[in-house]
């Protein structure tokens, strides 16, 4: 209490504490020190607070409850709301403190002991969601993120674009490039949106909605990674391969949770207002779990409004996201001059950039998408209408036992007409990793993919320096009964592999009878100076145009530094 006492003597006019204490019903001595000390007493009276608290009826009573509930900071509208039922006049223009009449309140200041005391004798608001929506019409929203659980194929099919394309991203804040960005979602056909204009003015790929989020997930869950300014596939990727839809999301949502603020920063995703935050870079892993035990308590396929979810974080903990970032304002002055920059305008935009940017495009809710119209910026920006948990996001979040999926292990099929047919099975995405870097799809589907095995493909690979006996060992190890016309013909391409090679001293060597078969061909003899064994002499600037020849004949040819 010498706290108490001393932040009494500091704050307050000895009138002041008079008008207190005859709210205590003490009559109030003449000197400040005996009123503090009059006021001290009272309230080291075991008990004195739950006595009171019992005694309390009606708007008291009520708005105490709600004080409490609140966590100490109450939604004006709902003090609005009470008062008008107890029909309490509110006089913005006047403040008097003879107006505050709870005793445990000290002109709006409640010591902390009291309010530990209070928490306990205030039954807590139960977290629930009744508004629930009969029916959304999503003809009207201009975007909506539907996805239980289709939403891995398109993490699926990003792994898949990094293995085959060079994705490059930019210098200075590793985006994708918009050209790599826009091929990606024309290839798989993304329905994305531009979260501050349309898709026609998207400037960087982090203006993406989708996108952004499936390349942020995939870099977070280290299933990707950088690597001299191109994405490469990560450390995990071959974890995550193995993995069904509901293992995946959960390794996703994981990469998520535990996200450094330098791969994902909701604060700093905010479209609609620039702020100064203390610590920006923040990590955001207990306010991601804390929205996430706040989604686990939505009711499973029911739509509800996103104002309901904010409502409701706002009421338990208002602080949840700032006790982490610090102390939040405008970066321009005349808004801070005349709005704070409050509750709603920063933190429910941090909290609708981690339901819209990831939950979403993860899969565990569906939301949609609404547009807000900003004047003061003349533009416009895209934010959640409505949110549903759907049963695949209510498996992931270990609501709903998982139904066990077990897919057998079906082999590679390679046919006569020399195609590599893949069918769905718990391998199809390794098989299909392995072969898309140097093979041609010319089927795909949600049953099979299928590859044409052809020398073009192999001298791809040797082109990108894979090794050939390996990718023959892999093919026969995973398909058991290669036709004999296909193997008949791979032991021909590869009868000369490793023996005829471009050397950087620009040297063609091969064994003698393909020496022969070469010089017999005019433009071969075009391209080279003489003949010297079974080495040719290239002219200068013709290797590439050599090797494209050597490979018209069906014989895999390789540069080879010498």
């Amino acid at each position: 209490m010498n706290e108490l006492k001393d932040f009494l003597d500091y704050k307050f006019t000895v009138e002041d504490l008079k008008t207190h204490c005859r709210k205590l019903g003490i009559k109030p001595p003449s000197r400040k020190l005996e009123v503090e000390d009059a006021i001290i007493k009272f309230y080291e009276q075991p008990g004195w607070l739950e006595k009171y608290y019992e005694s309390l009826n009606g708007y008291e009573l009520e708005y105490t409850d709600l004080l409490v509930q609140h966590n100490f900071h109450p939604i004006e509208e709902d003090v609005k709301k009470l008062k008008e039922k107890y029909g309490i006049k509110e006089d913005y223009y006047s403040y008097s403190r003879k107006k505050d009449t709870l005793k445990y309140s000290i002109f709006g200041y409640i010591p902390e002991e009291f309010k530990e005391i209070l928490l306990k004798l205030v039954p807590p608001i139960k977290v629930e969601f009744k508004n629930i929506i009969p029916e959304v019409k999503l003809d009207n929203y201009p975007m909506y993120l539907i996805n239980h659980g289709e939403s891995m194929d398109k993490f699926d099919n990003f792994v898949m674009f990094v293995n085959k394309n060079k994705v490059k991203v930019t210098e200075k804040n590793n985006y994708v490039t918009k050209s790599s960005c826009l091929k990606f979602i024309k290839e798989y056909l993304i329905n994305d949106i531009n979260r501050k204009s349309d898709m026609n003015e998207i400037r960087t790929s982090d203006d993406t909605i989708v996108f952004n989020g499936i390349v942020s997930l995939l870099l977070a869950s280290k299933i990707i990674d950088i690597k001299d300014s191109y994405l490469v596939l990560g450390t995990n990727y071959k974890e995550y391969i193995k993995l069904n839809k509901i293992e995946k999301a959960k390794m996703l949502l994981d990469g998520y949770i535990n996200s450094s603020s330098k791969i994902i920063n909701e604060v700093k995703r905010l479209a609609n207002y620039t702020f100064r935050v203390t610590y920006p870079n923040a990590p955001l892993t207990e306010p991601r779990k804390y929205i996430l035990e706040y989604i686990k308590k939505m009711p499973i396929n029911e739509w509800i409004a996103s104002e309901d979810l904010f409502y409701m974080i706002r009421i338990k903990d208002i602080y949840f996201l700032r006790s982490y970032v610090g102390a939040v304002d405008y970066k321009s002055d005349y808004e801070n001059w005349y709005y704070p920059a409050g509750f709603a305008m920063f933190d429910l935009q941090v909290v609708d950039s981690m339901l819209m940017d990831y939950l979403a495009i993860l899969g565990i809710i569906d939301i949609t998408i609404s547009y807000t119209y900003s004047e003061y910026e003349d533009r416009e920006y895209v934010y959640s209408d409505t949110i549903r948990l759907n049963e695949f996001g209510a498996t992931v979040l270990g609501l709903i036992k998982e139904k066990s999926e077990i897919k057998e292990v079906k082999p590679l099929n390679v046919t006569k007409e020399f195609q590599i047919i893949i069918e769905e099975s718990s391998k199809r995405m390794e098989y299909e990793l392995y072969f898309e870097r140097f093979l041609k799809s010319i089927e795909k589907d949600n049953k099979k993919t299928v590859f044409k095995l052809d020398f073009d493909g192999l001298a791809t690979a040797l082109d990108l320096g894979l090794d050939i006996d390996e990718i023959i060992t892999y093919l026969f190890k995973e398909c058991p009964d290669v036709p004999e016309n296909v193997l008949g013909e791979l032991l021909e391409w590869t009868k000369y592999i490793h023996q005829i090679e471009i050397k950087t001293v620009k040297i063609l060597s091969c064994p003698p009878e393909v020496m022969n078969r070469l010089l017999e061909l005019k433009k071969v003899n075009n391209l080279v100076e003489c003949d010297k064994n079974s080495h040719i002499i290239i002219k200068k600037g013709k290797e590439k145009e050599l090797k494209k020849l050597i490979e018209r004949q069906n014989y895999l040819c390789e540069f080879k530094e010498d």
